[in-house]
């Protein structure tokens, strides 16, 4: 019996945990969709971000440009693994981040962003090396698909759970700078790798509580939460399959009522 109770109190334990876990995520990914309502207000005339991006300022604390750091970074797997202190700057969201000495994006920042080609280009750049980070690639019509050392790369990204935070940013981050529309297709591609082809399980909570819930479009949404419930065989909002739940199926029934 108290190995049974000692199940009962850890399931609750977890589910509390969980609960309060999805709850901060959603007010987050909620607060991000809307724009971070009364933030305009308090922001500054700031342009960091811009600079950086426009090859005039480094990124701090390393001062190192935008065009010698993506030389450096690109396909060097270590270094974007260890590096803690540039993923704040080649992809800025309106929040803080670990950097203390990079900036938060500002929506004035965001919408040159927006107008300009060429920061928009610089940025794709800066995702199609995380895409390669990761395993993936994009190509010139925006279509997502394995790269050639996928399976290494996958595996890495498996065990590697500070990258999901890294993934959250980015996607925020496209969305700030114009490129809401690549959101869906790239979490459509990892969701059918992660549900349908088995690369990756341990990502699937950030998917769901994380990554899909940044896409600001309500009907995309709904349709990535439809494909990621129909992929992993259960409905939602259902603990059938959780990897977490302390119980299967069978176990449940059987707990003491």
């Amino acid at each position: 019996y108290m190995g049974e109770y000692s199940r009962i109190i850890l399931c609750v334990c977890i589910f509390v945990m969980w609960g309060a876990g999805v709850y901060r995520s959603s007010n987050d990914c909620e607060r991000y969709r809307e724009g971070y309502p009364g933030l305009e207000a308090r922001e500054t005339n700031e342009t960091s971000n811009i600079a950086f991006y426009s090859d005039q300022m480094p990124m701090l604390p390393k001062r190192i440009l935008l065009s010698a750091v993506h030389e450096a970074y690109e396909g060097n797997y270590d270094t974007l693994e260890y590096d803690h202190s540039f993923i704040q700057w080649w992809f800025p969201i309106r929040e803080h981040g670990m950097n203390p000495s990079a900036v938060p994006l500002t929506l004035n920042e965001a919408r040159m962003f927006q107008n300009s080609p060429q920061l928009q280009q610089r940025i794709l750049h800066s995702f199609r090396i995380m895409l390669d980070f990761y395993g993936m690639q994009m190509d010139k019509s925006f279509k997502f698909s394995r790269s050639n050392n996928y399976r290494e790369r996958y595996a890495f990204l498996n065990h590697s759970s500070h990258n999901f935070l890294r993934i959250t940013r980015i996607l925020k981050c496209l969305g700030e700078v114009g490129f809401e529309h690549l959101k869906a297709p790239w979490l459509d591609f990892m969701i059918h790798e992660s549900y349908e082809n088995n690369f990756f399980p341990n990502i699937r909570n950030s998917l769901e509580n994380y990554f899909v819930e940044v896409v600001r479009d309500d009907t995309e949404r709904q349709r990535l939460k439809g494909l990621i419930a129909q992929l992993s065989g259960r409905h939602q909002g259902s603990n059938e399959g959780s990897s977490w739940w302390p119980f299967s199926r069978k176990q449940q029934q059987q707990q003491p009522q």
